[in-house]
């Protein structure tokens, strides 16, 4: 139970973490913040029922991830000796995750895996002067191809290294179509094919 005497809002976050490093579930777009000292593991679990993104993004510190299909004090689990899966930048990090049936496309942050649960290994890698990584993760499902409408904005959100897709229906008729990526910001970049047999435009 979480309480407060005073009459303002009150914004919290609350992380259950059990004594014996069980992996924490992650909910499908549920971003959670946690704080991981220097040289240290931190692991997750997700069902893994969709393509998803896993991505870390950190307040301040340098969280690396590993991800895998095994949790089990016998056979492994993932770090940076064992994975199927991992992304070592400074910054932020971002893995896709598909399944071999997915029609997700290849891309070298997108990776195969064929396994009902994923286990995620966050590592604080050591910083100069650094005695902690402090970080947010989140699983958010890939949707696959969005279709858009001409003349109808959409805001959306792509992660470090991974792709987002749009298709767009032109008809049979010519027609000019100017495609307008505004960014709030990072710096997202465009690639369009055309398919001239369907009067489809893919983005």
């Amino acid at each position: 139970t979480i309480s407060t005497p005073h009459k303002n809002n009150q914004i919290y976050t609350i992380l259950p973490v059990t004594s014996d490093s069980s992996p924490i579930y992650l909910q499908p777009g549920q971003p959670q913040h946690d704080t991981l000292p220097v040289g240290q593991y931190r692991y997750y679990q997700y069902f893994f029922d969709n393509d998803v993104v896993i991505d870390v993004t950190p307040d301040h510190g340098d969280p690396d991830v590993y991800v895998g299909c095994v949790f089990d004090p016998g056979r492994g689990k993932p770090g940076a000796t064992s994975y199927n899966a991992s992304s070592t930048q400074l910054f932020e990090d971002a893995i896709t995750v598909k399944s071999s049936s997915s029609a997700v496309p290849e891309s070298p942050t997108t990776y195969t895996m064929d396994c009902p649960v994923l286990y995620v290994a966050v590592y604080s890698y050591p910083l100069p002067q650094s005695t902690s990584a402090s970080y947010i993760i989140n699983a958010v499902p890939v949707s696959g191809v969005t279709t858009v409408v001409p003349g109808i904005s959409y805001e959306g959100t792509v992660y470090r290294e991974t792709t987002k897709y749009y298709l767009i229906h032109v008809g049979e008729e010519s027609a000019e179509i100017s495609i307008l990526v505004t960014p709030f910001y990072g710096d997202p970049d465009v690639y369009v094919k055309l398919d001239v047999e369907g009067g489809e435009v893919a983005s």
